[in-house]
């Protein structure tokens, strides 16, 4: 059953504070990383997830997503853009793993970052945006935070990827943009401050002054759940931002250590023979959903991201 709020708690609770990997010592999950130089999917087919929500990464520009598939909850239709001076970041690079995406990019003399990440085994996510002023004065950086799309609650999961795209009623307050219907609701919420919601294009905007060579971080967290359940995640979320990401790179190395313990291992010094091998394991992570609301659990699906061929 549903534990609201208590889920982030609960899970940060049974975890680490601080990332366990020596310096110079290789994360587990490095193995599953996918340089953007060598990644041959294209953007629709690519995404994340974490047991209980996936979405799809576009990694052509570093602040954006799509798509929140959260059993039985869905918003196929779901976009959120972050945009500088009014224009998407180009992404130059970008590196994939199973539950997270490292992006960089850089406008008008402002170089971005964004690590897109799932915590394990909870409806709900955070992505971090670094700004660095590389300029010798200061700028003053208006961001627009654009978020659109319906929501649904699906009883019945067959081999065709779920469809949610019902009308919501969006309501913003405390720095939290809630879109809401029957199904459920989805929570948006940022630490920006001065964030001013403009109901007209359903987006947020706030303008940010940074000095020269000065850098600067801030959060946008988001869920996906019952009511109440989306946005308490998310308050929780974006309190504990910067150690939320620490702890769950230690769950997933955790995780990436467990499935290695289970699986056989292959011997070779072919390094690209090793990568496949390893390109093979991927199904044991990404297919593997620990939903409550369903008959098995855990419950290995046919296709994990983007809600595609859950039944």
């Amino acid at each position: 059953m549903e534990k609201h709020g208590e889920d982030c708690k609960q899970q940060a609770q049974g975890m680490q504070t601080q990332s366990d990997f020596a310096p110079g010592q290789q994360a587990p999950y490095e193995v599953f990383a996918i340089d953007g130089e060598a990644c041959i999917m294209e953007q629709e087919h690519l995404g994340i997830m974490n047991g209980r929500l996936s979405l799809n990464t576009t990694y052509r520009d570093v602040l954006s997503f799509k798509k929140l598939f959260a059993p039985p909850y869905v918003s196929s239709d779901f976009v959120l853009e972050c945009r500088l001076f009014g224009e998407k970041v180009r992404t130059r690079h970008y590196t994939w793993y199973p539950f997270e995406i490292r992006r960089r990019g850089k406008l008008r003399n402002v170089e971005v970052a964004s690590v897109l990440l799932l915590p394990p085994s909870i409806r709900v996510g955070i992505m971090a945006v670094t700004l660095n002023n590389t300029c010798e004065k200061e700028l003053e950086i208006p961001v627009q935070l654009a978020t659109s799309g319906g929501l649904d609650k699906v009883e019945f999961l067959g081999f065709a990827t779920a469809k949610g795209e019902k009308k919501t009623t969006d309501l913003f307050a405390n720095q939290r943009l809630i879109k809401r219907n029957e199904a459920g609701e989805i929570c948006v919420a940022t630490d920006l401050e001065n964030m001013q919601w403009e109901s007209f294009s359903s987006h947020l905007e706030a303008r940010l002054k940074l000095a020269a060579g000065e850098q600067y971080t801030f959060h946008v967290v988001f869920g996906i759940g019952t009511e109440t359940e989306a946005a308490e995640n998310c308050a929780y979320l974006l309190e504990q931002s910067e150690t939320s990401i620490k702890q769950a790179r230690v769950a997933w190395a955790e995780k990436t250590r467990d499935l290695f313990s289970h699986a056989p291992r292959l011997e070779t010094n072919h390094q690209k023979l090793r990568q496949f091998y390893h390109r093979a394991l991927l199904p044991c992570l990404m297919n593997r959903w620990e939903v409550s609301e369903f008959v098995l659990n855990p419950y290995y699906s046919t296709g994990g991201v983007n809600g595609g061929c859950p039944g």
